[in-house]
């Protein structure tokens, strides 16, 4: 098979399967959270609500554990829980200008004030700072210290990171663009073809 078939391929498999998780997740998460005369629309906003930070770390975990060579480009402003999906591939690149946003889980709409939710929310975050940890080059210490800074975000807690403030942390592998994620996958696609061939 051509590089170029491979390579063909893997984008495929990057597209396609984070597609079908989120829409698998999606539809337990709707069937979850479905209750006897809610409207469509009380439903979808119910359902994006339950599913956001959930579905995306689904996904984060789906691209990291693939055995086809994946690369991660942040262009742009990249936050919340496109952080665990920028580290989740096996090389993830930034561009200068784009920043990204560390900041503890937070949820907007109804909320119970209950210590239940709280524990939710600790543990949500736990599962989050583990994955970052265990895929970037940054420990939990450091990640936590960004995520609860203060006086950098004027209405909230957190830290705006660039591209190259972003790599110096270890958050992110190099800067680069789409051609230097293109060329990292061409030749990892072309080293593992020369490894299973024996040449």
């Amino acid at each position: 098979m051509t590089i170029q078939k491979r390579l063909a391929r893997s984008n495929i498999a990057m597209l396609a399967i984070p597609l079908i998780t989120a829409a698998v997740l999606g539809v337990a998460i709707g069937e979850l959270v479905y209750r006897p005369g809610m409207g469509a629309w009380d439903r979808l906003a119910a359902l994006r609500r339950a599913s956001d930070v959930e579905a995306g770390l689904a996904i984060a975990e789906l691209l990291s554990t693939m055995r086809t060579p994946t690369a991660s480009l942040v262009l742009g402003g990249g936050h919340s829980i496109g952080v665990p999906l920028a580290v989740s591939c096996r090389r993830s690149f930034i561009v200068p200008s784009a920043t990204m946003t560390v900041h503890p889980v937070r949820m907007n709409g109804l909320v119970l004030g209950v210590p239940q939710t709280l524990s939710y929310f600790e543990k949500m975050q736990d599962r989050i700072v583990r994955f970052i940890a265990h895929n970037a080059k940054i420990s939990a210490d450091d990640f936590r210290a960004l995520m609860m800074k203060t006086g950098e975000l004027v209405m909230d807690v957190g830290t705006v990171l660039d591209g190259a403030g972003a790599v110096d942390c270890g958050l992110i592998d190099q800067m680069g663009g789409l051609s230097d994620a293109l060329a990292f996958l061409n030749r990892t696609i072309e080293e593992e073809h020369h490894a299973v061939d024996g040449h």
